[in-house]
């Protein structure tokens, strides 16, 4: 579970096993979900933890009705190909290079003053945000067909 990004709740009422894993969620850092029918009475702990500075920032309630639960996650999973979120580094990846692009990455990491990790991210996000076909992707990443 600490590979999960963000954790959807479903329920008709927040019951142990939601309590359970929302507080999870919540001490580990995870953006949550937490979708409940319209006009249900919420609970008192999440009505506590909706007011706390902290776990406020991370728990997102929505209140849906049938027609619209769909596009309530779909519109919450797209805030996490938004720039402004922050990106976790997590993935590991092996790259083999020539001695030649070894050499200029030592270089360029003296002269910019950057590691040599932070400069190929910076620069393949630079690459990213430029690519048309990836940024339509993205776009249409999370919509929903109908």
């Amino acid at each position: 579970m600490d590979k999960v990004d963000a954790l959807v709740i479903y329920a008709q009422r927040l019951d142990a096993q939601a309590g359970y894993w929302l507080a999870w969620a919540v001490s580990k850092n995870k953006d949550v979900l937490c979708l409940l029918p319209e006009g249900s009475k919420l609970d008192t702990a999440l009505e506590h933890l909706l007011t706390d500075q902290v776990a406020s920032k991370k728990l997102h309630l929505e209140r849906y009705q049938a027609k619209d639960v769909l596009e309530k996650v779909a519109n919450f999973l797209e805030t996490f190909g938004q720039e402004n979120l922050a990106e976790l580094y997590n993935i590991k990846y092996t790259l083999r290079l020539s001695r030649k692009i070894n050499e200029y990455l030592d270089w360029k990491s003296v002269v910019t003053k950057i590691d040599k990790a932070t400069w190929l991210r910076q620069n393949i996000q630079g690459l990213m945000e430029a690519d048309k076909d990836w940024q339509g992707y993205l776009s249409t990443k999370f919509k929903i067909s109908k």
